[in-house]
């Protein structure tokens, strides 16, 4: 996860497994779109290796990064649909903060050694290791969140770049070993090929978010990274061995 855009990928689904699962709706429509924006001229598509190279350069100039995003879960079985929202920050090697402002207060502290999930509502704060939280969670999270360099990314995906309707460019991922487990698509910044929306879909269930309000190369105070338990807040350490 020193890697800045598996960092962000990380980031983005671990609403999936630890925000509030009682927040679904059903009958919720997506969020008006805005209005389409005049068609230009596409450009010519990179390779896919171009594509992989731009975002390693991409990842060499960044050294810490925030930003904004709203998130919508679809979940096509049932009809339920679930909005998550709140903010990102992120510091090399691996340091990152996840405060959810919606559907429910909730702040995410990692270091990709250990993870702390405070919930607010709850005054309780739950610290684990990163590898024993990662063995609970679905084998797609775990997979990308192991991905480790670029290198990697690119050979154990296939690789595909397209453009929307408004031009932008689509960077989708899909396993090579199991091309049916997920699709990652990237709608990539031109220039830069900073991401500004992501969607997932594994299965039937697929989330879509964007990413806003980004920030790059700001000084992050340390203490932003660090849980500090409030008076009457209990944390339960599953990191310390139980005692007989």
């Amino acid at each position: 996860m020193n890697k800045l855009f598996i960092g962000i990928v990380v980031a983005l689904m671990l609403p999936l497994s630890a925000a509030a699962a009682d927040s679904a709706k059903k009958g919720s429509a997506p969020k008006a779109q805005p209005a389409p924006e005049a068609t230009v001229e596409p450009k010519p598509l990179p390779t896919p290796e171009e594509a992989v190279r731009m975002l390693a350069e991409l990842d060499k100039a960044v050294q810490t990064l925030r930003f904004d995003f709203e998130q919508t879960l679809f979940f096509d079985e049932t009809g339920l649909t679930r909005e998550v929202a709140g903010n990102v920050r992120f510091e090399k090697p691996g340091k990152i903060r996840i405060e959810h402002s919606k559907p429910q207060p909730q702040i995410v502290y990692t270091d990709k050694k250990i993870i702390i999930i405070y919930k607010p509502a709850d005054a309780q704060a739950v610290k684990t290791s990163w590898q024993q939280w990662l063995s609970q969670q679905s084998a797609t999270l775990t997979g990308i969140a192991d991905l480790g360099d670029y290198a990697t990314l690119a050979q154990k995906h296939d690789i595909s770049l397209s453009r929307d309707k408004q031009g932008r460019l689509l960077f989708a991922l899909r396993p090579k070993n199991n091309p049916k487990a997920y699709t990652l698509t990237l709608t990539l910044a031109e220039g830069d090929y900073f991401p500004g929306a992501l969607t997932f879909t594994v299965g039937k269930t697929r989330f879509e978010t964007v990413i806003k309000n980004v920030a790059r190369n700001e000084a992050i105070p340390a203490e932003v990274f660090e849980f500090k338990q409030p008076p009457g807040v209990d944390l339960i350490d599953l990191t310390e061995p139980a005692r007989q």
